[in-house]
């Protein structure tokens, strides 16, 4: 099954998203289980194949470049779980399987556990979406003086020192971020789906139902892996992060698949144990079928 990707499409190596086509040895993949978790593997091996055209994929703001061959997996509007099928079946049924398939975009990751209290990830969740933090992870974090009390409250049941200064209705706390800034994006699969839903509810508070925007763009794929970690789809767009209550995309949103001849002349994939693999294209995550043997 040559489920193969352009080069752009990004894979994550556990710290970051990189295109596949700059993929180095040793590098490794986050997989995909079917039982719903993700883990990192390092691939049994690198697919870079020649091509003399590619098929696009538009559906909305995702726009992927894949071979016939490759794999989508989902669910049917019968609810049937793990349900496959390739780029050539979608197109070749004149388009309907659109009419009841969601593909997969969120997943657990497997013995994922950040070992922070609930207080000290509302404190991130606050110094991420509204503070100023320096590359000391220092955190500077303003509220009205209706909130003060409530932030002053998670702060001490945190353990955290801090220091504030009210000037007019407002009150700025300073303090260290719960987690230094290295340690937590280097580790941003570590938090379970209970502690996602913590720092997702938080930012529902802060946001109060307004768009969220990323103030620090060090955060953006962190915070677009929380939502996914926690079972929300979520879209990186610039600073802008679009949250959507379902777990799976809809694949009716479909506007053309056409083949295109593009400058690149390979496409790629892995060979992994798991055998479905998360990308991500144009801020979209999905979960895609890897390159398998016949």
């Amino acid at each position: 099954m040559k489920s193969l990707f352009g080069g752009n499409t990004e894979f994550f190596n556990g710290k970051e998203w990189i295109k596949i086509k700059d993929y180095k040895k040793h590098d490794k993949v986050l997989t995909y289980g079917l039982d719903g978790y993700a883990k990192l593997q390092t691939p049994t091996k690198f697919i870079k194949e020649k091509i003399e055209y590619i098929n696009k994929l538009s559906m909305g703001r995702l726009d992927m470049y894949l071979s016939d061959e490759a794999l989508f997996i989902g669910k049917t509007r019968s609810n049937v779980e793990n349900h496959t099928f390739t780029l050539k079946e979608l197109y070749m049924s004149n388009m309907s399987l659109l009419t009841h398939c969601h593909l997969y975009n969120t997943f657990q990751y497997e013995d994922s556990n950040s070992l922070l209290s609930t207080s000290k990830l509302r404190v991130m969740a606050n110094c991420i979406i509204i503070g100023n933090i320096d590359n000391s992870s220092n955190c500077t974090v303003i509220k009205n003086k209706s909130d003060a009390n409530e932030y002053r409250y998670l702060l001490k049941t945190s353990k955290i020192k801090y220091t504030s200064k009210k000037s007019n209705d407002k009150e700025i706390f300073k303090h260290r971020l719960p987690r230094s800034i290295d340690l937590l994006l280097d580790n941003m699969l570590n938090f379970n789906r209970v502690e996602a839903n913590v720092i997702m509810d938080e930012i529902h508070k802060i946001s109060n139902g307004r768009k969220i925007l990323i103030k620090d763009n060090r955060f953006i794929d962190f915070m677009q892996m929380i939502y996914t970690l926690g079972g929300k789809r979520c879209i990186v767009n610039n600073n802008n992060i679009s949250i959507s209550n379902k777990c799976t995309t809809r694949i009716g949103n479909v506007e053309s698949i056409k083949n295109n001849i593009i400058e690149e002349k390979f496409q790629y994939s892995f060979i992994v144990q798991n055998e479905y693999i998360v990308v991500r294209n144009n801020g979209v995550i999905n979960i895609m079928g890897a390159y398998r043997k016949i």
